[in-house]
C-alpha cells in the first residue's frame, strides 16, 4: 500500500470525523504533507481558471471538504501524546476565528491595536501545535487507546 492511500485516502474515507483514538506521528505528518500538496494544486487550478473565467472555488471547496478530517487527525495526534483533542481546537481554530476581529476597528491605530495581539496569539498557537505534533507517541496505551505504532512494531519484530 502506498503512502498516499495509507495515510491520506484512508483518513478521508475511514476517519473523516473520527475524534476518538490516536494518530501516530507519521500518519499525521503524511496526511498534512498530502493535504498541503493538494491545496497547492487546487490553488494553482483556481489561479489558472480564475484568470480565464473569474471562478475561484476549487480551493474553497477542498478546504471545506477536508476541514473535519484535518481537525480530527490533529485531535487524534494530540491524543497520541496524551493531551486532549481540545488542544488542537484551541491552538488551530480559535486564532482563525479571531482573525476577523481587527476588521471591527474604525481606524488604522485601532486595527493595529487589535491585529498585533491576535497575530501574536496565532503564531504562538501554530508554533505550540507544531512542537506538540512532533513529540513522540506515548509508548504504552493511554486514556485514548493503545499506541497506534504497536501493531506495526510487533509485526516487524515477529
Amino acid at each position: 500500500m502506498d503512502y498516499f492511500t495509507k495515510y491520506y485516502i484512508d483518513t478521508i474515507i475511514h476517519h473523516y470525523a473520527d475524534f476518538k483514538g490516536r494518530a501516530s506521528r507519521s500518519a499525521f505528518w503524511f496526511f498534512m504533507l498530502f493535504d498541503i500538496i493538494i491545496s497547492v494544486i487546487m490553488a494553482t487550478v483556481d489561479g489558472l481558471i480564475g484568470e480565464i473565467a473569474g471562478i475561484y472555488f476549487f480551493g474553497s471547496i477542498y478546504v471545506l471538504a477536508t476541514f473535519l478530517p484535518t481537525f480530527a487527525i490533529a485531535a487524534r495526534r494530540m491524543h497520541d501524546i496524551g493531551h486532549s483533542g481540545w488542544w488542537a481546537f484551541m491552538l488551530l481554530v480559535v486564532p482563525c476565528l479571531l482573525t476577523p476581529v481587527p476588521l471591527l476597528a474604525e481606524n488604522i491605530i485601532g486595527f493595529m491595536i487589535l491585529f498585533i495581539p491576535i497575530g501574536i496569539i496565532f503564531v504562538i498557537g501554530i508554533i505550540t501545535f507544531i512542537v506538540l505534533a512532533v513529540l513522540d507517541s506515548d509508548e504504552s496505551g493511554n486514556q485514548y487507546g493503545p499506541n497506534p505504532g504497536e501493531s506495526g512494531r510487533a509485526a516487524a519484530v515477529a
